[in-house]
């Protein structure tokens, strides 16, 4: 994944360049200043030798020929080189479509709800390998 290995490009390859990006419903951004946001933030992690671990729980995944809804919950866990680690947790909602038959982000908002998410969100959330419960 991009934020685990630092690399901006596999960023690129996932979104769409109609990409609405939306941080905790307070900014918005476009494609360009989003994956330029990542490039500088993890030429930062780079070289503070800070490593990002994320995971993805959802609560709903729904999807018909050419678009697609996620929504869950992230845990991202930022360790820096004297092995402090201090956890992240945001809700999400991401949109894709299919550009070409590749499924792309067109949408990603994603926000703590005023800090309220955090583990005990997470673990209710299912499993990213759990599709059982989403196949209807």
């Amino acid at each position: 994944m991009a934020f685990d290995s630092l690399d901006y490009s596999k960023m690129e390859e996932i979104h769409s360049k109609k990409l609405i990006r939306i941080s905790g419903g307070q900014k918005i951004t476009d494609y360009e200043n989003y994956i330029g946001n990542y490039k500088k933030q993890f030429k930062k992690a780079r070289e503070e030798q800070v490593t990002n671990k994320i995971a993805l729980r959802f609560f709903e995944r729904i999807q018909n020929d050419s678009v697609a809804s996620e929504r869950g919950i992230y845990k991202l866990v930022k360790t820096d080189k004297n092995q402090n680690s201090k956890t992240h947790y945001g809700q999400f909602h991401v949109l894709f479509i299919k550009e070409h038959k590749e499924w792309k982000i067109l949408m990603d908002y994603d926000s703590n709800e005023n800090n309220t998410i955090g583990e005990a969100s997470f673990q209710k959330a299912k499993d990213i390998l759990d599709l059982d419960s989403f196949l209807k």
